[in-house]
């Protein structure tokens, strides 16, 4: 049955109950106004008599008067009408008997004397003693009778009471009935439905609490069950769901922590790339890698050991977490100790109990003074190259697994790659100072042998060079730019190597046509220069040192800032030295007439700065004109 049609069933009982209660009720209520009703019209019969009786005695007295008569007609006629309504009222054998066997006879025997007398009004009483007997007989009749009605009357309403007891009994007893047949639908009524959705709703917040544990007990074949048996499943479900999803969370939170690992180990390796790439010194970097495998892998004490190529022994380089200073005296052949089988092995050596192992010598010292207890030692090899060893000291029992001995393998391994990068660096920086030598000295050889073409300018290109970066330091410029200005001014002429000797040495003045051919001689040197790229930054002084403040020397015709400064420089240089120097088609100057000429080109073909700070300088050097060698400036 569904819970709907329990519902309705229920509905139906509490009606039918309902009425049952309500018809009991009416009934006794029925029956109680019966038992009164008939005691009251006993009561009314035996009033009729005492007023029949009141009438006779009237009628003696008074001989028969009207009001007398009247009286006595009353009574007899009131007792006929509750003598005929008791008959057709009274429902009960036992007082129906009573009245048409008992009390009717003796009535109608009283009524049978009565009537004479009252039709024969006037009657003369003294003188008629057989109407006194009459009298007398009546009276004692009526009177019998009044006591034969209130003894019936007692009986009718002994009878009646019982009655009315068993009707009250049979009234409580139909109510009790009902009142136990409603607590017993009422009990079913809840077991089926109350205590189901009680069981329900107490599921229901177990769940809403977290309590996925209970499970809805409902044995029914109605919604109920239906909804026990599907909500049992959802809580299956949802437990299942819960335990998938904290299972993610634990398959997260593992991932999580997988990757904060990774994102370590790539900070750290970031770090270590970045120590590599902004420093050269090798002992900076192999520091910042024994940090990391200090604060990342939770190690005590690390320490690097190089290997020399010269001597073939491992070296102290590096140490971090150490309380003495034992391990900077570690000095190993390859195959020597932990750290030398490691490195002549190829091949990480892990030592758990130190204390207990053969370790040498060396090592026990250590051992000793810092109280370890595990070791760890990973050859740095570089393309099959032992590059030096990772040592790792711990002073309680080593715990690892393979992802924490991977990353060490790599901090070893970015170890070996800085300690290769730094010797191919030392190597490199080697070879690019014997190169940058090598094409120093070339350049000087080249200047040399320009001087030595024009033997009246001999010397020439190493003063000037020497003058034009102590003005080019003073104005600021340092370093890489001083080396260029330098390879710049050795070779300020070497597009004279296209001008034919015939102008070069020529000891007179040149006509207009050689000027000409001479002033190639900046193109040339741009030709030669700029398909170097070494010398490509030094190109500014052999191309434009011929060029003039206001715009009129050559090759460009640039004028002003758009003159590169080392070329400004250089030009008030050059003009210097070939003043202060004799030359084939004219004696050197003297210093004052040399000085006086550079102020008064001040802002036409020199720079009026570089012109201020010229006549700064303390002092000029000369190697040619005595006058020049070594003056002041003021």
């Amino acid at each position: 049955m569904t819970v709907r049609n329990k519902l309705i069933s229920s509905s139906l009982v509490m009606l039918l109950l309902f009425i049952y209660i309500s018809v009991i009720l009416v009934l006794g209520y029925r029956a109680m106004s019966h038992r009164a009703s008939i005691l009251h019209k006993l009561d009314h019969q035996e009033i009729s008599l005492q007023t029949l009786l009141r009438g006779i005695n009237e009628v003696i007295l008074n001989e028969g008067t009207p009001d007398s008569i009247r009286i006595a007609e009353q009574g007899i006629s009131g007792f006929d009408a509750i003598m005929a309504e008791l008959i057709r009222t009274a429902e009960e054998p036992e007082v129906i008997n009573l009245l048409t066997k008992e009390i009717d006879p003796k009535w109608k025997k009283i009524k049978t004397g009565v009537k004479p007398i009252i039709e024969n009004q006037y009657l003369d009483f003294e003188d008629n003693d057989e109407l006194m007997i009459l009298y007398g007989s009546i009276i004692t009749s009526t009177e019998i009778l009044i006591e034969d009605l209130k003894s019936i009357a007692i009986n009718i309403r002994t009878q009646l009471e019982n009655k009315s007891n068993r009707v009250q009994y049979s009234i409580l007893l139909s109510l009790l009935f009902a009142l136990l047949f409603m607590l017993i639908h009422f009990t079913l009524i809840n077991k089926s439905i109350t205590v189901p959705i009680d069981e329900l709703i107490g599921i229901t917040k177990n769940v809403s609490n977290g309590v996925l544990s209970r499970r809805a007990n409902v044995r029914s074949n109605d919604e109920l069950g239906a909804l026990s048996t599907s909500f049992n499943k959802m809580i299956v479900d949802l437990e299942k769901a819960l335990i998938s999803r904290n299972q993610e969370i634990v398959e997260r939170k593992k991932a999580e922590i997988m990757t904060r690992k990774q994102l370590d180990h790539i900070s750290s390796l970031r770090t270590i790339d970045q120590s590599i790439a902004s420093s050269p010194d090798i002992k900076i970097t192999l520091n910042v890698i024994l940090e990391q495998v200090i604060n990342r892998l939770h190690i005590d004490a690390a320490s690097i050991l190089e290997f020399s190529s010269y001597n073939h022994f491992l070296e102290y380089s590096s140490g971090k977490g150490f309380r003495t200073s034992i391990i900077k005296n570690s000095s190993l052949r390859l195959g020597e100790g932990y750290a030398g089988r490691a490195a002549n092995d190829h091949q990480t050596l892990i030592i758990k109990d130190l204390k207990n192992s053969e370790h040498g010598s060396k090592l026990n010292e250590l051992v000793m003074a810092e109280e370890f207890e595990s070791y760890i030692a990973i050859p740095l090899v570089v393309k099959g190259k032992v590059m030096g060893v990772l040592e790792v000291f711990q002073r309680s029992p080593l715990e690892f697994d393979t992802e924490w001995m991977e990353f060490l393998e790599t901090l070893a391994g970015q170890a070996a790659i800085a300690i290769d990068n730094a010797s191919m660096f030392d190597n490199l920086h080697r070879k690019n100072e014997e190169l940058i030598t090598a094409y120093n000295t070339t350049i000087e050889g080249w200047s040399r042998a320009l001087d030595y073409r024009d033997k009246e300018t001999e010397g020439h290109s190493q003063r000037v060079t020497m003058l034009t970066i102590d003005i080019a330091r003073e104005m600021g410029i340092i370093n890489e730019e001083l080396a260029h200005i330098r390879r710049g001014a050795l070779l300020h002429d070497i597009g004279k190597l296209g001008v034919p000797d015939s102008i070069l040495l020529k000891p007179g003045k040149l006509t207009v046509e050689e000027f000409e051919q001479m002033k190639h001689h900046t193109t040339i040197a741009f030709e030669i220069i700029s398909p170097i790229s070494f010398l490509r930054p030094a190109l500014d002084i052999p191309y434009y040192h011929h060029e003039k403040w206001d715009g009129t020397g050559y090759p460009s015709g640039l004028e002003g800032d758009q003159i590169p400064l080392s070329a400004r420089i250089f030009a008030i240089v050059d003009v210097w030295d070939a003043l202060c120097s004799d030359r084939p088609y004219r004696p050197a100057w003297p210093i004052e007439k040399v000085l006086k000429h550079i102020r008064s080109l001040s802002g036409t073909h020199f720079d009026p700065e570089v012109v201020d700070l010229f006549f700064k300088m303390k002092q000029i050097k000369s190697n040619d004109n005595p006058e020049c060698k070594t003056k002041h400036i003021t």
